[in-house]
């Protein structure tokens, strides 16, 4: 299946309350999942959670929005009200968590008629208490293992389509029956209803990726990436803080700080061949650092400019990757012509030797 996993991050934050209880123990080693409950995602600010990576808890303002299922808050004290009756929810098998009361998943099934199912592959917890939810869930399962390793990464979780910024949730994922690389997305909308969106999109976890590479982070800029648009006040190979990273219009905008302070910004778009590490317009480090070349040569490259005598990587450095080379195909490597539009470089000795307009 041809499509970029990259983009962007837009993370509605909720404050979340619920009464204490004695002394259940702070949790802050743990990972958000998604929860289906009879076949359909929940769209909470109320994530349930792994811990340590072996026990799964579900908050109760989760749970209370679920059929047969009352939570009475009574003061410190919580009572939780099912077809199996009433039980007082005490500090055992109970955890707080951002200021909200968490339960063990097995506590769940003791008090309720709810059975369930974690799937690790789409770290989705599957929760059921009547027929139709119980094969609804089945089904799903089912679509889960037959779709490619990332798609299964994103099942449930938040995505924005290449055309808008709207959020959606990926639901369901299956086959096309006509195209054999081509996958049928299913999404929910914020108001409930869904849709079939293309394959390319941008995940929140991949976001959260490029932010965990970036955000805050000292770089070096690369102006010779293609297709990329700097502001006007960046040189090549510039130092600059990455202060924030946004997504819209199927592209990664950066804003910046310069070492003097002032800000400045650059974008390029999201999908296209390659990685998007490979399009990342930054170095992570100072690269004049790594190579004793003449201040000459430093200053061609800062430029942007090339000269007789300069070696390919040097060249790389300045105008980045050619169109075209002739006869290799490697960028840095046998080709004894670089064709950037209608400008030729010819190499000899892998030095350049002719550049030709």
């Amino acid at each position: 299946m041809k499509r970029s996993y990259w983009l962007l991050l837009v993370l509605v934050m909720f404050i979340c309350f619920t009464p204490s209880i004695g002394a259940a123990p702070q949790v802050s080693t743990n990972k958000e999942i998604s929860t289906f409950y009879n076949g359909k995602l929940q769209l909470s600010p109320y994530k349930a959670i792994i811990v340590n990576d072996n026990t799964t808890y579900v908050p109760l303002r989760l749970i209370e929005s679920f059929d047969h299922i009352n939570v009475q808050y009574e003061g410190p004290s919580i009572r939780v009200v099912t077809d199996k009756g009433t039980f007082s929810i005490d500090k055992q098998n109970t955890i707080l968590h951002q200021n909200t009361t968490y339960i063990t998943f097995k506590k769940l099934q003791q008090m309720s008629t709810i059975t369930g199912k974690y799937i690790s592959s789409a770290t989705s917890l599957f929760l059921w208490d009547t027929a139709v939810g119980s094969a609804k869930t089945d089904e799903l399962i089912y679509h889960i293992s037959t779709v490619p390793g990332r798609l299964r990464e994103d099942f449930g979780k938040k995505i924005f389509p290449t055309s808008e910024f709207s959020s959606r949730w990926i639901i369901d994922v299956t086959k096309s029956a006509v195209d054999p690389d081509y996958y049928n997305i299913e999404v929910m909308k914020p108001d409930g209803t869904t849709e079939t969106i293309p394959s390319k999109y941008v995940s929140e976890t991949d976001l959260r990726v490029v932010k965990n590479i970036l955000l805050n982070k000292t770089m070096w800029t690369n102006k010779s990436k293609a297709a990329t648009t700097f502001s006007s006040n960046l040189k090549h190979l510039e130092k600059v803080t990455i202060t924030s990273i946004k997504y819209k219009d199927s592209s990664l905008h950066y804003t910046l700080r310069k070492q003097n302070g002032t800000q400045a910004t650059v974008s390029h778009a999201v999908f296209g061949t390659g990685s998007m590490s490979e399009r990342f317009p930054f170095f992570s480090k100072n690269i004049k650092n790594l190579y004793n070349w003449k201040q000459s040569i430093w200053k061609s490259i800062e430029n942007e400019t090339v000269t007789v005598g300069m070696e390919m990587f040097q060249v790389w450095l300045a105008w980045g990757e050619p169109d075209r080379t002739y006869p290799s195909d490697s960028p840095i490597g046998d080709a004894d012509m670089w064709i950037y539009g209608n400008t030729y470089l010819h190499f000899t000795n892998y030095k350049l030797s002719l550049i030709q307009n």
